[in-house]
């Protein structure tokens, strides 16, 4: 939709990040699920200064709960980048 950001995705195997327009202008920190395609999932944690940089167009980077899927992918977490 028009005014979401969708944030890019380190080491991608089907995840997606959005973060809704609705959410950018309420401005308050969220808890983000990036499972999109992928078997399994993953969360992304933003403050609501993050919300408000990411709303302002600058770049705002966080890390990602770790998840275990066994199989090619084992332990391991993406790093989200908005803007």
């Amino acid at each position: 939709m028009a005014g979401d950001k969708t944030g890019s995705i380190s080491a991608n195997h089907g995840h997606e990040a959005v973060i809704t327009a609705a959410k950018l202008t309420t401005a308050a920190a969220i808890s983000l699920d990036i499972r999109g395609s992928a078997d399994h999932t993953h969360t992304v944690e933003l403050s609501a200064d993050e919300i408000n940089t990411i709303a302002r167009n600058q770049q705002v980077s966080k890390g990602s709960t770790s998840s275990s899927t066994g199989g090619i992918y084992g332990d391991h977490a993406h790093t989200v980048t908005f803007n």
